[in-house]
């Protein structure tokens, strides 16, 4: 209990955040993603805050990734739910520091999804591996384990991957880069950028903060 108020008091702006500042980090791609420094999201919910570009703080943010990626990746292949896509995020890693930004997406956003059907399996091999089933079993499992003033923010994740990650689009005018336009071949060349990358990487890094406090859990 103790550390649920000093949570709350130190990070009082990641748990005030309103629903129009969830929208707009929503619309725009972006999520306070654990993995950032605490200033860059303090910053990045004050960009939503006052509804500014939040791709303004991309330098920062790539910085950051481009920092943190090694030990990131070093950590997945430890992992075991990651085993089955791990050399593929080792090329998307790759490219992506080479900065062949088309490469790397095609490559990254699929298997994003590869690694949650490769949790989803070891966990809950029964149940429908639908979009919204592998968001649940992906997450579902740490709401005994987190407070609710948890810095992964595991509700809110939940609603981006389903709304952001899983994005649908309109076969007639598709627009946006998800999971589902790139498997399906209709996101433009602009889509695979730097940042599409980017945010790939945190998602990733993300769930595995959220899993490994299931995993730990269950142990």
């Amino acid at each position: 209990l103790l550390g649920q108020f000093y949570a709350y008091l130190m990070f009082q702006e990641f748990f005030k955040i309103s629903e129009s500042s969830w929208n707009s980090l929503f619309s725009q791609g972006w999520f306070p993603f654990i993995s950032l420094r605490t200033e860059t999201v303090q910053e990045l919910i004050n960009h939503a805050n006052a509804e500014w570009n939040l791709d303004k703080m991309l330098g920062t943010i790539s910085a950051e990734v481009k920092s943190g990626l090694p030990s990131w990746y070093e950590k997945w292949k430890k992992a075991g739910y990651f085993s089955d896509n791990i050399k593929f995020l080792g090329v998307s890693v790759e490219r992506f520091l080479a900065l062949d930004y088309i490469s790397a997406v095609s490559v990254l956003y699929p298997r994003i999804e590869g690694v949650m059907r490769g949790y989803h399996i070891a966990t809950t091999p029964d149940a429908p591996q639908t979009q919204t089933g592998l968001v649940e079993s992906s997450l579902s499992s740490i709401d005994s384990v987190l407070h609710p003033h948890a810095l992964l923010l595991p509700e809110k994740f939940k609603t981006y991957m389903t709304d952001v990650y899983f994005a649908n689009f309109d076969p007639k005018n598709p627009k946006g880069l998800s999971r589902n336009t790139v498997a399906h071949g209709v996101a433009s060349e602009d889509e695979y950028s730097e940042k599409a990358a980017i945010i790939g990487f945190l998602i990733l890094e993300q769930g595995s903060w959220c899993r490994a406090a299931g995993v730990e859990s269950s142990d």
